[in-house]
């Protein structure tokens, strides 16, 4: 595994222990036993090491201990981003079990199969948990009147981003699909869950849909390396004009100019404006705006029908 991918991980599984922190702060209904963190922390120093194909094993079995403590609890009173944080080990674990075959395509043995499953099985408990916690703050807040108009989309993103991953590891598009979209709802500026929506649409043949999730996530990071999977998408029939793309001495970039980008763009735009006035932002629902008026010649009232 290169260092850039062991650092994601430890970054990772490092948020999951401040997570579960502030979780623990904030919310008098979570009281998990402490001793769950002792084998958390243990994996996560087998992250840190550097060498997580050789001691995979080893933070898998760290990681079932911890779960071992947590499962009992309801979920009211567990920890999601713990779950969060073991889907992703598991999923690691399989990916680490395939192999190219001679002919270039991947060889996924039966034992991935069963690392990937047992990954969809445990974030889908932390979801569970994630959902819980979430009804229960905002029924707090609907106790106190707070108008449901005010109250913004809550949960951990990471949690679904992981649940699709593993999704489309196992084949299920749909269900990828479907946890990816609740990623965005919950952070509309992470550019994963659109990068997720797209690898799951393409499969069932909605190309034109899977290149509009890479433009949105265009919009929100600014990404250049999602041009490289737009482009392949829009090669097979999804930008019949071949415009698309402009490839200039900086690089290559979408070309606002062009019929069927232009579309797209604006209705990413639109897309986002909602996402941001569902999370209440409206500093950010502005912005989207005036960056599609202004920036790619869209007119507002395509904006406001999306």
């Amino acid at each position: 595994m290169t260092s850039a991918a062991g650092g994601v991980i430890r970054i990772v599984m490092r948020q999951h222990i401040t997570n579960f922190f502030v979780q623990a702060q904030e919310s008098p209904s979570i009281t998990a036993p402490n001793s769950f963190k002792s084998h958390w922390s243990l994996a996560v120093a087998l992250a840190d090491s550097g060498t997580v194909p050789e001691n995979i094993s080893e933070q898998v079995n760290e990681v079932d201990k911890s779960l071992s403590i947590l499962d009992g609890l309801s979920d009211s009173r567990n920890v999601s981003s713990i779950y969060a944080g073991a889907g992703g080990v598991y999923t690691r674990k399989g990916d680490l079990l395939v192999r190219r075959g001679l002919d270039g395509n991947r060889i996924v043995p039966p034992d991935a199969i069963l690392a990937y499953q047992k990954s969809v099985q445990i974030l889908l408990r932390g979801a569970s948990i994630d959902r819980t916690q979430v009804e229960y703050y905002h029924q707090l807040l609907r106790d106190r009147g707070t108008p449901s108009t005010q109250i913004s989309p809550l949960g951990f993103p990471l949690l679904y981003t992981n649940l699709a991953t593993a999704y489309l590891r196992l084949g299920k598009n749909q269900e990828a699909y479907d946890a990816a979209i609740h990623a965005r709802l919950l952070n509309p500026n992470l550019v994963e869950p659109y990068i997720l929506m797209s690898q799951a649409l393409a499969p069932q043949g909605l190309k034109e849909a899977a290149a509009q999730a890479l433009v949105e996530g265009i919009l929100v990071s600014g990404e250049e390396g999602l041009l490289a999977p737009l482009a392949v998408l829009y090669k097979y029939g999804v930008d019949p004009d071949a415009c698309a793309i402009t490839r200039t001495a900086n690089g290559p970039f979408l070309n606002n100019r062009c019929a069927k980008v232009h579309a797209e763009i604006c209705s990413g735009s639109a897309e986002l404006i909602r996402l941001y006035r569902e999370n209440l932002r409206p500093d950010l629902e502005a912005l989207a705006k005036s960056k599609a008026v202004g920036q790619f010649d869209c007119k507002e009232a395509q904006l406001e029908k999306h």
